[in-house]
């Protein structure tokens, strides 16, 4: 009988067994209370692109099965106690490089997106089984793209062009015509009388949007100042400006509405199954002890430019007369805008509403612009109302804190007992002409009371580091400490000075050579690493990268980071599309030890041993200091890739000296038996009485 090797490859280096991770969790909490980063350690990802389940339509959410459990296993490896999103308004996609460019940035900011709607959940009986699995596979079989393991497939969700008939649908809009048509026959009672109260608390917000969506169709075009050739043109255009023909617009609106029931009730029923979605996502993530912040972008789409028109900034461009407040996005009319009664400010309340009301904590882009705004593109007649700023770049200097202060405002009125003015935080980062953070040396008075992201992307010796920010009267919990963002250079490509994207060169981020050894010099010093680590070893520097931010209360990391992914989510003026679809793999566990294993990934316990070096807990803390160390050495070196087969080669490591002596025993057995057998067989045959 032959016994079976025992394999050899059994070492220190691996993913963590169940019973390992749950001693890792609990020694990370410990570590995480003496070095100080006890505070909200958010993990950054595109909704999108978490791992998907076997139905692939082409895109994943919060709240499937597998991207609940990569948040697990987040948890335990990062120590994370938020989610961030990116924006999940309605995308209207832009060619880039020959391709479709679906940037979050450029969404709707009153609205969600249709990709936040599940299909597999309007086949449940909670929906009234609206939608069969056959359907649901329709649109499977769709998503046929030959990258569709590296990149999402949004084309197969959003529609290219709504405004043209050819190019309105996709395999998933019309799984979602399927559902509403038999949600309209079937009429589950509970989710319909959900949809009715839905509708009733949304419609004055929903309903500009809808028209417009019946609208582009009957212009062809998606940009309303474009409209043309039609009898009620003008009377279209300023269909929600209040300084026209009210009697006119009231009676064309009525008209729209009857015409178009079917399709505008369509819209809401979408948009009520986006805000279910989203809202299950957030209870399963809550019950998982993970806050979901949400990202309030600046801008505001051309919708609802055209339903707001007395909100926004004028500009002398006949095609799109509004004002720019950066990245071609309309300028609210901040000459206006503390006026607590004018339109400006009455949107912008309004967008934070519906923030406040769907996540969590919420992140503000562009937050200086609440300050200092920069705007552009002014129409002559208004220029009187602005001061410039710099190179025909104009603001208003004295907002001071009146923005920020109605925001938070806004939202604890909203939140009521839950409000946190923890879950608040203000993106800063901009060139120096239109905004610093510390015009004085110090923090400006604007924000001393504001929690502000500050990244260590352009960090040196002077500027960046937790030292330095200490030097400027920064609160140790008044910001969130990252390396980069998304639109940043990832930090894999920084360590090893890559100035190219695809063969071309990156502008925006030349001389990464000079910005390294600035880094390095800052990260010497506020690390207090020693001389024989050799920083210019982008493995050595990524680590050191991650350690540093930890240094700080609170944290956020990007999800490509986490990976240790060269390639850049958002290549800014590069971009092409590709951009904004990159996936965390199905097989995230396993991928996610290989970039470990790899030095590229991020080593959470490393990171804390650096830190409790740098601040000599090591020598205080002995104890929690060796625990550390040797988790970090375990996930660094090479072995079994998933908690699965840890679990298994543990076992088999046990039980090696108990499985090879029971082998021996086995052997020894059966030599015995058949050397037994033998001897009878002879002594039998040697014998035989002749007859």
């Amino acid at each position: 009988m032959k016994i079976k090797n025992i394999s050899n490859h059994f070492s220190f280096g691996r993913a963590l067994t169940t019973k390992e991770r749950k001693e890792f969790e609990e020694i990370q909490n410990d570590v995480k209370k003496l070095i100080g980063n006890d505070g909200t350690n958010i993990l950054i990802v595109q909704d999108t692109c978490l791992p998907i389940c076997n139905n692939d339509v082409g895109i994943s959410n919060l709240g499937n099965p597998n991207a609940l459990s990569f948040f697990d296993l987040m948890k335990t490896y990062m120590g994370i106690n938020a989610i961030k999103v990116l924006p999940q308004g309605e995308i209207m996609p832009m060619e880039k490089k020959g391709g479709l460019f679906y940037s979050n940035y450029s969404s709707t900011a009153l609205s969600l997106g249709i990709q936040n709607i599940d299909l597999e959940r309007l086949a449940d009986d909670k929906y009234g089984n609206i939608l069969s699995f056959d359907d649901i596979k329709m649109v499977v079989k769709a998503n046929n793209s030959v990258d569709n393991d590296k990149f999402t497939n949004l084309s197969n969700i959003l529609p290219k062009n709504r405004s043209l008939k050819s190019q309105s649908e996709t395999p998933f809009t019309k799984a979602l015509n399927t559902a509403y048509n038999n949600f309209i026959l079937k009429k589950p009672e509970i989710l319909t009388k959900k949809f009715e109260e839905y509708k009733k608390q949304n419609e004055n917000r929903l309903e500009s949007k809808a028209l417009y969506n019946i609208l582009i169709k009957e212009y062809g075009n998606n940009n309303p100042f474009c409209w043309t050739n039609r009898e009620t043109v003008e009377i279209d255009k300023n269909l929600y400006n209040k300084s026209y023909d009210e009697v006119k617009r009231k009676k064309r609106i009525q008209e729209l509405k009857e015409k178009n029931r079917f399709e505008i009730d369509k819209y809401y029923f979408e948009q009520f199954l986006a805000d279910e979605h989203l809202n299950e996502n957030r209870q399963k993530l809550n019950k998982k002890n993970l806050k979901l912040f949400g990202d309030c972008l600046i801008g505001f789409s051309l919708d609802e430019v055209w339903a707001h028109p007395n909100a926004f900034e004028k500009s002398d461009n006949p095609s799109y007369p509004v004002a720019n407040i950066g990245w071609g996005l309309p300028a609210l009319k901040y000459s206006e805008i503390k006026d607590s009664l004018s339109d400006a400010n009455k949107l912008l309340m309004e967008k934070v509403e519906f923030f406040a009301k769907r996540y969590d904590g919420i992140r503000f882009d562009v937050g200086w612009a609440y300050v200092s705004p920069s705007i552009n593109n002014l129409a002559k007649s208004v220029i009187e109302n602005y001061e410039i700023k710099h190179d025909n770049i104009y603001t208003i200097n004295n907002l001071g804190e009146i923005l920020l202060n109605r925001i938070e405002s806004k939202i604890k009125e909203i939140k009521g007992e839950k409000y946190n003015p923890n879950d608040i935080i203000y993106e800063i980062e901009a060139s120096p002409n239109d905004f610093s953070l510390f015009p004085n040396g110090n923090i400006r008075s604007e924000f001393e009371n504001h929690k502000f992201v500050q990244s260590t992307a352009y960090e040196d010796i002077n500027f960046a580091t937790v030292e330095n920010l200490k030097k400027r009267k920064v609160k140790d919990d008044g910001y969130f400490y990252m390396t980069n963002n998304h639109d940043h250079i990832s930090l894999r490509r920084l360590s090893e000075g890559d100035e190219y994207i695809d063969g071309i060169h990156d502008d925006e981020n030349s001389n990464l050579n000079e910005r390294l050894e600035k880094q390095r010099l800052a990260l010497i010093k506020e690390l207090h690493l020693s001389e024989n680590i050799d920083l210019k070893l982008p493995m050595n520097f990524v680590r050191a990268k991650f350690a540093q931010i930890k240094m700080a209360k609170n944290n956020k990391l990007f999800y490509m980071d986490i990976y240790g992914r060269n390639q850049e989510f958002d290549a800014q003026s590069l971009n092409s599309s590709k951009n904004y679809r990159y996936r965390i793999p199905k097989d995230y566990e396993k991928t996610y030890h290989q970039a470990l294993q790899n030095g590229h990934g991020l080593n959470s316990m490393d990171a804390y041993k650096k830190v409790m070096e740098a601040k000599g807990l090591d020598k205080t803390n002995k104890s929690l200091y060796k625990k550390v160390k040797k988790f970090a050495k375990i996930l660094y070196e090479k072995g079994p890739q998933t908690e699965i087969e840890a679990n298994k080669e543990i076992f088999w490591g046990k039980n090696k000296k108990t499985l090879g002596i029971i082998g021996a025993t086995i052997i020894a057995g059966v030599t015995l038996v058949t050397g037994g057998g033998i001897y009878l067989y002879n002594k039998k045959k040697n014998n035989i009485n002749p007859k």
